[in-house]
């Protein structure tokens, strides 16, 4: 019984996260990269055929495999979750928070995940 909630808990917490990650292709502040990484280990301590299903994605699957075999991203995710970050804070800042501190906040917040992003490993592969 419990090793059966624990697997529909997962499976369950995976599945949100595809849908979130899915959800962040089209919303710029929100990520996705995180989600299908979350999502994929979730599947991958419940569900085979989840997994394999993820990791055959054509659009997520390649993602997922660097990260889990080597640990790096390209440098096109790379940047261009950077130059996203930079865009959608800016624009939070600038035309919907109003207080000086919440600006300051969120600026600081945006350095701090650019600075995370930055230190991530860059894979030496090609890209195309």
């Amino acid at each position: 019984m419990l090793k059966t909630t624990k697997r529909l808990m997962l499976v369950t917490l995976g599945s949100l996260c595809v849908i979130l990650g899915v959800i962040g292709l089209a919303v710029p502040i929100m990520p996705t990269s995180p989600f299908l990484l979350v999502a994929a280990a979730c599947y991958a301590r419940s569900s085979d055929r989840l997994y394999n299903k993820l990791l055959a994605n054509p659009l997520f699957g390649p993602m997922i495999r660097e990260w889990r075999e080597k640990g790096t991203v390209t440098r096109q995710v790379k940047w261009l979750s950077i130059g996203t970050i930079v865009i959608s804070f800016t624009v939070s800042i600038v035309f919907f928070i109003n207080h000086l501190v919440g600006r300051i906040l969120m600026a600081f917040v945006g350095v701090v995940v650019i600075l995370l992003l930055y230190r991530l490993p860059v894979s030496d592969r090609s890209e195309t």
